[in-house]
This record gives structure tokens, C-alpha cells and sequence, in this order.
């Protein structure tokens, strides 16, 4: 009876303890309940797990669709795991908690945007679109000098889309072909190509022979119109070698009166070698000779009312010059002046040469000293032309056929002045351009004689057996 009633006992407890735990359990969702409809369901850990082993269900409680594992389940939610991410942030009354970025918002605001176009990538590179090339034209750069371009002065550079970058356009480079490709260039007119450079043809080369160079055929336009009493004569020349004065009659670099007349208005001739004898000793000295024919006039006595015109020729020779000057470019100029005076009541006219050389002044003439007269003393008019290079009234007369009459070398560049251009020692100009005082200046360039006051071109029909050098004064 005992046993019976202790048994009763231990039964009731039971029933009264799983009475009490369903009762708890029921109350903690109903708070739950009530708290997630206050609060944003953001933070974790919004209900406290429970900690008594004894209130954890080993089953399915009634009405929930998930096993509870400590942590009680929003009705609808999907199982707790556990941890509430969405608690203890406040949502304002009527406000439904934010449960996360879902697959509508993503495709709304979070998608890639779509591809350039190729018409779109070129522009943003800076090209031209066309028909599905993107391309730009390229300056080529700068040409060297005495060049040309052979094929237009810009490349035209295509991009690569598949690269994503643009092609490479080659350097400017030399290419005289019939084919040539971008950004080529070839020498211009009048230039040939030495040493991978193209080089100007600025200097005529005379052989020694028969070569010469007709410079006007109406000369009296230029000497007869104003050279009056002061002129200056000068020109660069070059030659390997000096000839010996023996054997070299008369080759001039520069006469008029080169095919008709005996004595010329003037001649200017290179220098010469020579040797002269002292003793034992012998001494290798320069010659240069320049010959004048002049005129002026004069009257018979100082009673006379009429005057008359007389000639006079002068030979400035300057003999014992140090430097030869070989194989070098040297500039040679010859000036005149003549000036009147009265002595014992008689006029008088002098003619004063000088010669300079490299632009040293070497020397100078009084002619044959004061001269009865009543002008100055200016150069003899004539018909006959101006020649470079030779003395064809020698060279045509059997006479004088052991000696050599035209000039082995070369020239570049002479001008005639009206004026005393130098009075004392000065630095030549390597190009001997037109000037106020100028008359005529021949500018040899580019493989043409250019008379810079006419700006006209000599005739190459003036030209006998005349070859072009690219050698030009300055480039030692």
C-alpha cells in the first residue's frame, strides 16, 4: 500500500513538472512574438539562448515548422541558426524589418554596364571611326636638310582593338624608290646623297681642260651702268694644287673679255706658284696677278676746252705670298677707287688698287701714280662678255697651245660691287649675297647659278663641261 502510494506520488510530480514546462515555453513565444513586432530584426542575438537543458524540446513543438534549437523562430521565418541578425536596431511603427538585398533589387541597381562600342572605344582613344577602322593621322616629323618627303608628310596610324592599343608608324627614313612606304623622304632637286646625308651641289668644277661658264651675255647692263670710280671684285675658290707661274700663261677664275679681246676689262687669276732663287736657298713663294684695262679722260693743256678719252692698262701683281692655299677654300677680293686732285693747277687721277686674301689685306697699287686728268679713272666698256673658268681668245690661237688657259678647280659664289666694300682685314662670308652697293651677285646653290639682283637663273647652255660638287666654303 505504501509502494502504491509513493508511485502515485512520483507520477503526479511528473505531470505537474511537464505541465509547468509547456506553460513557460508558450509564454517565452508569446513574448517573442510581441518583441520582434517592436524591434529591427538587424543585430544578432535579439533573444538570449536558453540555458536550461531541461526546457529544450526533443520533438516538434505544435505549430512550429522547424526544430527548435534554443533559440525560439519567428512565425514564417525561416529556421534560426542561432543567431538573430536583425536584432536591436528600433524599426518606426508599421515599417516591415529589412530582411536583405533580394534578386529584384540586384537586377535594378547592381548590374554591370553594357560594353563600349567600337566606335565608342575609338573615340575615347582620340581616332576617327569609319567603317569599322579606328585611325588618326600622325605629323612625320621634321626633314633633314635638303630632303623632301617621298610620300606625303603624315602616316596614318590604325588602332588595335584586339591590342587596345595603337600601331606602331615607323620612324621618318631615306627611300628615293618608285614604292616607297610612310613617312619617307628623298633628297630634293639639286642635292645628290653622300655619306647618308643629302648634300647640296654648291660649287662648279672646272677640269683644267675646256670647261667654263658664259656668265651675260650683255655685260655693259652691269659694269657700264655704275660702276664708276670704286668697285670691288670677289670670289671663293679652291684648287688641290697651285700651278707653277711657268708653265700658266693665263687661266682666269673670273674675265671680261673672255673670247674676243687681247687685254680684258679685268682678269682675275688664282695664285700661281713659283720659285725663287737666293743663293742656295731656294723659296716657294704665291703669285696672284689681277689686270685692269682702264679709262678716263684728259685734256691736252690746260687751255683746252675739249678732252679726249685715253686707256691705260694696270697689272697688280703681289708676289711672295706666304700660303699657297692648297686644297682649300679660299676668298679672294680686289677693290679700286680713284680720286682726283689738283697739283700746280693741273688735275690730276689715281687709281688704287688693293688685294686681299682670306681677309687679310696683302697690298696695294697707286697704278702708275697721278695722272694728268679730268675724271676719274673707271674701267674700259666693251662688248664682250663675262666668263668663270677660262681665256678662250688664247686658248682658240694655236700660238699659245703649250700653255694652259682655263682654270682646274672650283668656284662657289662671286659678287661685284660699285663701292669699296673692304678697308682692312675682315672675316669672308661663306655666301656672297646681294648688298646695297651690289651690281651683280652669282650664288651658286643647288646645282644652279642664281643671279640674286635679277633673280634670274643662268642658262645651262652656258655651261661647258661644267660638273657639280657638294664640297662649298665653311664645311672644312
Amino acid at each position: 500500500m505504501k509502494c502504491f502510494k509513493f508511485i502515485s506520488v512520483v507520477f503526479l510530480a511528473l505531470l505537474f513538472a511537464v505541465a509547468c514546462g509547456s506553460g513557460t515555453m508558450n509564454l517565452k513565444d508569446q513574448e517573442g512574438e510581441n518583441q520582434d513586432e517592436n524591434q529591427i530584426d538587424t543585430d544578432s542575438d535579439a533573444v538570449a539562448p536558453d540555458t536550461d537543458p531541461d526546457s529544450q524540446d526533443t520533438g516538434s513543438d505544435s505549430g512550429d515548422t522547424a526544430p527548435d534549437t534554443g533559440d525560439s523562430a519567428d512565425t514564417g521565418d525561416h529556421p534560426d541558426t542561432g543567431e538573430d541578425p536583425d536584432s536591436g536596431d528600433t524599426l518606426p511603427d508599421g515599417e516591415i524589418p529589412d530582411e536583405g538585398p533580394d534578386a529584384d533589387s540586384a537586377e535594378q541597381g547592381d548590374t554591370d554596364p553594357a560594353p563600349m562600342t567600337r566606335e565608342q572605344i575609338c573615340s575615347s582613344v582620340g581616332g576617327t571611326y569609319n567603317n569599322g577602322t579606328c585611325f588618326k593621322d600622325l605629323n612625320c616629323g621634321e626633314l633633314p636638310p635638303n630632303t623632301e618627303w617621298n610620300n606625303g608628310a603624315t602616316a596614318r596610324q590604325n588602332y588595335d582593338f584586339e591590342a587596345g592599343a595603337w600601331e606602331l608608324v615607323p620612324p621618318a627614313e631615306y627611300d628615293d624608290s618608285e614604292t616607297p612606304g610612310v613617312c619617307t623622304y628623298k633628297c630634293e632637286e639639286g642635292t645628290i646623297r653622300e655619306e647618308n646625308e643629302c648634300k647640296n651641289l654648291c660649287s662648279a668644277k672646272f677640269n683644267g681642260t675646256d670647261s667654263y661658264i658664259f656668265l651675260d651675255n650683255d655685260p655693259r647692263s652691269i659694269f657700264d651702268s655704275g660702276m664708276g670710280n670704286a668697285w670691288t671684285i670677289e670670289f671663293w675658290y679652291k684648287q688641290e694644287t697651285a700651278p707653277d707661274k711657268s708653265n700658266y700663261y693665263a687661266a682666269p677664275i673670273l674675265r671680261r673679255g673672255g673670247s674676243n679681246v687681247t687685254t680684258p676689262t679685268f682678269g682675275c687669276y688664282p695664285i700661281l706658284k713659283y720659285t725663287q732663287q737666293t743663293g742656295p736657298m731656294q723659296n716657294v713663294y704665291g703669285y696672284l696677278k689681277n689686270s685692269f684695262q682702264t679709262t678716263y679722260s684728259y685734256k691736252e693743256n690746260q687751255w683746252s676746252q675739249q678732252t679726249q678719252t685715253k686707256e691705260q692698262s694696270y697689272s697688280f701683281e703681289q708676289q711672295q705670298i706666304e700660303d699657297l692655299h692648297e686644297n682649300e677654300w679660299v676668298h679672294v677680293a680686289i677693290t679700286g677707287e680713284s680720286t682726283q686732285s689738283q697739283q700746280n693747277w693741273q688735275n690730276k687721277a689715281k687709281l688704287t688698287l688693293k688685294l686681299y686674301v682670306a681677309g687679310k689685306y696683302l697690298g696695294e697699287e697707286d697704278g702708275s701714280g697721278d695722272i694728268d686728268a679730268a675724271s676719274t679713272i673707271t674701267l674700259k666698256s666693251m662688248d664682250d662678255g663675262l666668263y668663270i673658268g677660262g681665256n678662250l681668245k688664247y686658248a682658240q690661237n694655236q700660238q699659245y697651245s703649250q700653255y694652259s688657259f682655263f682654270f682646274k678647280g672650283l668656284v662657289s659664289g662671286l659678287r661685284i660691287s660699285n663701292a669699296v666694300v673692304y678697308d682692312g682685314d675682315f672675316t669672308p662670308a661663306y655666301n656672297i649675297d646681294a648688298a646695297d652697293s651690289t651690281l651683280e651677285s652669282w650664288m651658286f646653290d643647288h646645282g644652279k647659278i642664281i643671279k640674286a639682283k635679277a633673280n634670274e637663273i643662268v642658262s645651262e647652255e652656258n655651261f661647258n663641261n661644267i660638273e657639280w660638287s657638294t664640297d662649298c666654303p665653311g664645311q672644312e
